[in-house]
């Protein structure tokens, strides 16, 4: 392919305008496609802090410090660090 200040030449743009002129997106090649119902799936959010009951401090460190606390009957460690 030979460039002419930045346009093909004639007889190439002709040559890729003709290589396409016969395809048709709507051109019956067995791709009848019916639509189907999307199922949607429900996508969990982010833990926020106001869901967790802090119950006492069990860490300290370089990083920040680590928490117990309880959300819906169950225990977890919640570290918070430090911005920075």
């Amino acid at each position: 392919m030979e460039l002419t200040s930045g346009r093909m030449a004639e007889s190439e743009a002709g040559e890729t305008s003709s290589a396409w002129a016969g395809r048709d997106s709507s051109a019956g090649d067995g791709g009848d496609i019916s639509e189907a119902p999307v199922k949607q799936i429900p996508v969990p959010r982010p833990p926020s802090i106001e869901e967790f009951a802090i119950m006492k401090p069990i860490s300290r460190g370089a990083f920040g410090k680590v928490y117990l606390a309880r959300k819906g009957g169950k225990l977890y460690a919640v570290k918070v660090r430090r911005a920075g």
